[in-house]
């Protein structure tokens, strides 16, 4: 909710509104990747609410080394990038 400025209530059960419909659709591979038990890291730019953008370190992987699941670790990087 800090980082993005959306409510659980906004964003549970709904496409992920900090991304494109292009970046949802590779975002849906690297997640199958995941699943297939990969490891992913990778910047991405993202939506604020109120529609500023933001650049990410986002950090995947298999939950619990096993394929039921992912975890996911996301850091705002725009002041580095700045």
């Amino acid at each position: 909710e800090r980082m993005y400025g959306y409510t659980e209530a906004e964003v549970k059960g709904q496409p992920d509104p900090t991304l494109s419909e292009e970046g949802n659709g590779v975002l849906q591979e690297i997640l199958a990747g995941v699943l297939r038990g990969e490891n992913h890291q990778g910047e991405v730019r993202r939506s604020r609410a109120d529609g500023s953008r933001i650049d990410v370190m986002l950090s995947l992987a298999p939950l619990h080394g096993n394929r039921d699941g992912v975890v996911a670790l996301a850091e705002d990087i725009t002041p580095r990038k700045r």
